[in-house]
């Protein structure tokens, strides 16, 4: 139990060092929000070198700047609710009191060191065990017994005479509480902070991004394929049939396919790498974060990059 004791001392001088120096930082300032707004302009300084060239840099410097002010709420907020519990439980506990731990304290800095003992310690034991023995006390004519006899004595408690089944259930009905004291605050104070916990995770992650990188394909008709439909065409409206040479360079199931449907039809998938060339351009990136329930975006293009890609 002793090193537990010392253990939660050293966390509160820890706690309260750091609350002491957070309170004198703030009397340095005029402004109580000064120290948040150097820390804003830190972190503006970050963001520009790491996306001074890309677009929309002013909207992503809004963005972080909100993030950052919900975590530090959040955070504040965890701070406020730990410390709360903490006053609650060393509250309830009367050996955690105030005047208790300064006993404590009062006690370790009383406490001799071991090299603080004197070494002439050993010799008085010694010269103690040479000395005569002292009269025995259980002589009923020494002063010592004398006074012990005329002092008055407690009135011996009389306790009724009970069966030996009352007497094996005696005091066993009584409430613990006495003995191993009261946990009844502690436990609804730690459900309290339980019942907190979530909504103070969701605040310190309120807005979490990410950096979504991505690849665009566009397609295109095939150069054989666009001969053939054009062929096609002139031969359904004008009766021109298609060059064999022509249909011979488009695949057997394609040109098949366009010659049994009309206008725009859906194209089979199993189709789709015979009619179209791809070309895949990329890599470009966005910046993505979730927010009730909804997700928003912010592109990340070069400056030096011309719409519509990227975007």
């Amino acid at each position: 139990m002793p090193g537990h004791l010392e253990e939660l001392l050293t966390s509160a001088q820890r706690v309260q060092h750091q609350l002491h120096t957070l309170l004198e930082l703030e009397q340095q300032f005029d402004d109580p929000a000064a120290p948040i707004s150097t820390a804003d302009r830190v972190a503006f300084r970050a963001v520009s070198e790491r996306f001074h060239n890309r677009k929309h840099l002013e909207h992503l410097e809004a963005v972080f700047a909100v993030v950052r002010r919900k975590r530090l709420a959040g955070r504040i907020q965890a701070i406020q609710a730990a410390l709360d519990l903490a006053a609650g439980l060393l509250a309830e506990e009367d050996s955690l009191s105030q005047e208790f731990l300064q006993a404590v304290q009062q006690a370790q800095t009383n406490a001799p060191k071991e090299e603080d003992v004197p070494l002439v310690a050993s010799e008085q034991v010694l010269d103690a065990q040479n000395e005569p023995q002292a009269q025995d006390i259980d002589d009923p004519d020494t002063p010592l017994e004398k006074e012990e006899m005329d002092e008055p004595q407690p009135p011996q408690q009389v306790y009724p005479l009970l069966s030996k089944e009352e007497e094996r259930v005696l005091n066993l009905t009584e409430p613990l509480t006495p003995l191993v004291t009261s946990v009844e605050q502690s436990r609804v104070l730690l459900r309290d902070f339980e019942a907190r916990l979530p909504d103070l995770r969701a605040q310190l992650v309120a807005s979490n991004g990410w950096f979504d990188i991505f690849y665009v394909s566009k397609r295109r008709l095939k150069k054989e394929v666009g001969t053939f439909l054009r062929a096609l065409r002139r031969e359904q409206k004008r009766k021109v049939a298609v060059p064999k040479s022509v249909e011979q360079q488009v695949y057997p199931d394609v040109a098949r396919f366009f010659r049994q449907v009309e206008g725009e039809p859906t194209i089979p998938r199993e189709l789709v790498p015979y009619i179209f060339d791809f070309t895949e351009y990329g890599p470009y990136a966005k910046y993505r974060w979730r927010e009730n329930k909804r997700t928003y975006t912010v592109s990340l293009g070069l400056d030096s990059d011309y719409p519509p890609l990227p975007f």
